[in-house]
């Protein structure tokens, strides 16, 4: 069958296609062996296999530069350790401009809610207007109330006026109320001396 150690390397070529071959100085040739097909040593091998997270198979001219810090520590970490961490780098490679941008964003919904404050309320205003309306109508019918009250004040003195004017003519005037009992002046005594 040949080297246990070129059979394993043949067997996990495919698996550790994440590893950069540029980093490798000297990459030993993968010999083509055959691969026996007993299903027992494929149900240890898969068994084995599927315990471990592995990372997902990409070509390496594929790769993009920023995801060299995506090892096999990085495998290990639970998920959302991992994308803390992507996360985080993620934003030490946004540049100065990105910054910019969001500070940009932040003075813009500053100045938005500025502007939608200093907006008139409709509403407000229709209050307002509203509330001036009807104070100008109570005072209308305040002025309107008290001159009906000085109405009826002066006509209370006009009468009170009247009868203490009446009760002073009338006292020299009782000789005509009591025709019994009339004054000397009386002009019934003198009418009826005629």
């Amino acid at each position: 069958m040949g080297n246990p150690e070129t059979v394993q390397s043949a067997q996990y070529s495919n698996l550790d296609s994440s590893v950069d071959d540029s980093s490798v100085e000297n990459p030993s040739p993968i010999k083509v062996v055959r691969v026996s097909t007993n299903k027992s040593v494929k149900k240890s091998e898969s068994s084995k296999l599927s315990h471990k997270v592995d990372p997902p198979a990409a070509a390496p001219e594929n790769k993009k530069k920023d995801e060299t810090y995506k090892n096999q520590a990085y495998w290990t970490l639970p998920e959302n350790v991992r994308k803390a961490i992507d996360v985080a780098k993620q934003k030490s490679q946004h540049s100065d401009f990105y910054y910019r941008l969001q500070n940009l964003n932040d003075k813009i919904f500053v100045f938005r809610t500025i502007f939608y404050n200093r907006i008139p309320n409709f509403q407000k205003t229709f209050n307002e207007k509203k509330k001036k309306e009807q104070e100008i109508e109570l005072r209308r019918q305040r002025e309107i109330y008290e001159e009906d009250l000085k109405q009826i004040q002066i006509r209370i003195q006009k009468k009170k006026s009247k009868r203490e004017s009446a009760g002073s003519q009338f006292s020299g005037l009782l000789g005509y109320r009591d025709k019994k009992n009339p004054t000397p002046n009386s002009p019934l005594q003198f009418h009826s001396k005629q």
